[in-house]
């Protein structure tokens, strides 16, 4: 190694001295520094901690050296040199003799030449660094100790004394028996407790006893003793009842295939909780409740004696219902499934077990609040929304986990909805669904109108009337008029992200937002025909701060590259939109595969990059016999040359 790389080292002092002291000295420096005899003659099998000193190569990478004691010579190893390739060492071993020891130096001998290409031929060197040697009396402190502990070890083992350390849970069953046989073959045993999850502390006493165990005994000889004393556990306790953790395969049933949880619905008119992630993104959770149940399963899979356990039972009005959940749950776990026993090697046990249960509401029931309106929610006797009050109870409910899958609704009555602009802090209406419960029912508006709609949540996505409506679901005869609506991204004055079927709807007002902001629809996402557009439209001024801005749709597609991103027809937009950023059309800002036809835009549209009248930006999709009236004014954007788009 050249000198340059050399000096590298953490502060080495190289001084030439002449080497005067004899070896038996040396070997008295030796003991003093380490204040024990190591004498690691049969001990290779342990790796010492202590790192001697650092040093810097080609001024990025770090290498460490690590050291033991043969007689009076100290043998250093380089660990990570090699690692990166840069140096091959033609012997990586150095041998050093500890020449001296101070607080603040250490001096050493190269005695081999190992030790010379290391340390660049030099006959004495000296280091100089308080830190390096406080690491390195840390270092010396945790080896000495593990060096005793060692030292204990071998002592136990010359008077006959060994001991078998065990983690009890590494699904350890048999312990009683098991005690029993090392018992009987003159060994002793320690509970090691629960292993840690990382980091496990070294044990210089077990590792010296493992070794000299399989020394003893052969590598396998304590597996052997385990699978004895597993026959021998089963054959005691054939009768009793033992944990199912302890079983080679654990209980399970028809209901709950991984025999640690079951999710049952309840005809109980429990509350969901919405829990907020603020260090992720506002990601919100809907949960419900959950309960401990553990019960007893013979080796015929009869459950019996059942026992509550942990009820946790998330919104404070479920407490109420604690005793009729622990009944449902019995009746659905003893009446409504069938268990299969545990087994140990083989054979049908006895088992204790606990299983979480996890409380859904049914689809059929009909909440307490639910019986405002008036109707069953059925194609032919829906749940008629009569006034404000009852299409803000439809809110709720969706935020609070109804999806209302298969459930129908009609509006029989116009809605003047202005009462509810100062509601909720002035952010005004709460959109019916969000993206972790989003509406997945039915509703005709009849023809009716909703008037005066106001939100005001620029911070919040996927706001409209409705926020998020889900696969499946459907949205027609809805009028809305003299609406405002602003929010952050997916904001349409009807839906914010819609997967619905919408027919026949309208609304006039203003909508603005950030991304995907349309008049009727902000993000519109397809996936076939069921989702899809036809004969609506909208007049509103639209305003979006960035991209995918359109007249009656935002962004519809998603990009979908099949041309599958489903359709728009029959319908128009008339409103001033404005987009400054990419993708602002008069009918549609983004299609990604959709399907449009028969519809057109007398939109006039204020954009920057790819803006026109008719879609701002068709990716695979398909445009059929439709028109654009509106016009695209010359736009200068912002630090960027001139882009006429005019048509």
């Amino acid at each position: 190694m050249k000198k340059t790389v050399l000096l590298t080292v953490l502060i080495i002092l190289i001084a030439i001295t002449a080497c005067s002291h004899k070896k038996n000295q040396a070997a008295d420096i030796a003991l003093t520094l380490q204040g024990i005899n190591w004498e690691n003659n049969n001990l290779d099998y342990i790796n010492f901690d202590t790192i001697l000193l650092s040093m810097s190569v080609m001024g990025s990478f770090y290498s460490e050296f690590s050291y033991y004691f043969n007689e009076d010579s100290l043998v250093v190893t380089n660990k990570s040199l090699n690692t990166y390739n840069i140096v091959e060492f033609e012997n990586p071993v150095s041998w050093l003799r500890v020449e001296h020891y101070s607080n603040d130096s250490i001096q050493l001998i190269p005695l081999n030449e190992g030790a010379k290409e290391l340390f660049g031929y030099f006959e004495n060197l000296t280091f100089y660094n308080p830190e390096v040697i406080e690491r390195y009396s840390y270092y010396v402190e945790k080896d000495s100790f593990c060096l005793s502990k060692i030292n204990e070890a071998k002592r136990m083992i010359a008077n006959d004394s060994m001991v078998v350390h065990i983690y009890t849970d590494y699904r350890f069953r048999i312990e009683k028996e098991f005690i029993e046989l090392l018992k009987e073959n003159g060994l002793l045993y320690k509970d090691m407790g629960m292993a840690p999850d990382h980091d496990v502390p070294r044990n210089c006493f077990r590792e010296t006893m493992d070794y000299y165990l399989n020394k003893k005994y052969g590598e396998y000889f304590i597996d052997s003793l385990m699978k004895v004393a597993d026959t021998l556990m089963l054959k005691n306790n054939l009768s009793n009842f033992i944990d199912s953790d302890f079983c080679d395969k654990r209980p399970y049933s028809s209901i709950s295939r991984d025999g640690y949880s079951i999710d049952i619905e309840v005809d109980i008119p429990i509350r969901s909780k919405k829990i907020t992630y603020p260090y992720s993104d506002n990601h919100v959770n809907i949960v419900m409740p959950e309960m401990h149940i553990s019960f007893k399963i013979d080796s015929t899979g009869v459950v019996s004696d059942f026992q509550k356990g942990y009820f946790d039972y998330e919104a404070d009005w479920n407490k109420q219902f604690e005793m009729e959940l622990y009944q449902a749950a019995i009746d659905i776990i003893k009446n409504d499934s069938t268990w299969v026993p545990g087994i140990i090697l083989n054979t049908k046990v006895n088992t204790t077990h606990e299983i979480r249960v996890k409380f859904e509401l049914s689809k059929h029931i009909v909440s307490r609040q639910s019986a405002l309106w008036t109707g069953m929610g059925t194609p032919e006797n829906p749940y008629q929304i009569s006034n404000p009050t009852k299409l803000q109870l439809l809110a709720d409910n969706v935020d609070a986990g109804f999806k209302y899958e298969d459930t129908y609704f009609v509006i029989t009555a116009d809605l003047d909805l202005s009462g509810y602009k100062n509601r909720n802090g002035g952010a005004g209406w709460n959109p019916i669904g969000k993206y972790y419960s989003s509406f997945s029912g039915h509703i005709d508006g009849c023809g009716k109108k909703i008037k005066n709609l106001y939100i005001n949540r620029p911070e919040e996505n996927y706001i409209g009337l409705f926020g998020f409506t889900g696969f499946g679901s459907t949205i027609k005869n809805l009028c809305l008029e003299n609406i405002s609506v602003k929010g952050g991204d997916c904001v349409g004055g009807l839906v914010g992200h819609s997967e619905s079927k919408i027919t026949s709807c309208y609304t006039t007002g203003s909508v603005s937002g950030g991304s995907k902001v349309g008049g009727l629809a902000g993000g519109f996402v397809g996936y076939d025909d069921k989702v899809s557009i036809d004969s609506c439209y909208s007049t509103c001024a639209v305003t979006g701060l960035t991209d995918a801005i359109g007249g009656l749709v935002g962004l519809c597609g998603y990009g979908d590259t099949s041309g599958n991103g489903g359709s728009i027809s029959n319908s128009y937009s008339t409103g001033k939109i404005t987009g400054n950023g990419s993708y602002t059309g008069g009918l549609v800002g983004y299609s990604g595969g959709a399907k449009i036809s028969s519809c057109y835009s007398r939109s006039t549209v204020m954009g920057y990059s790819f803006a026109d009248p008719l879609v701002g930006y068709n990716y695979k999709g398909e445009i059929i016999d439709c028109q654009a009236f509106g016009h695209v004014p010359l736009v200068i954007a912002p630090n960027s040359k001139s882009l006429d788009v005019t048509k």
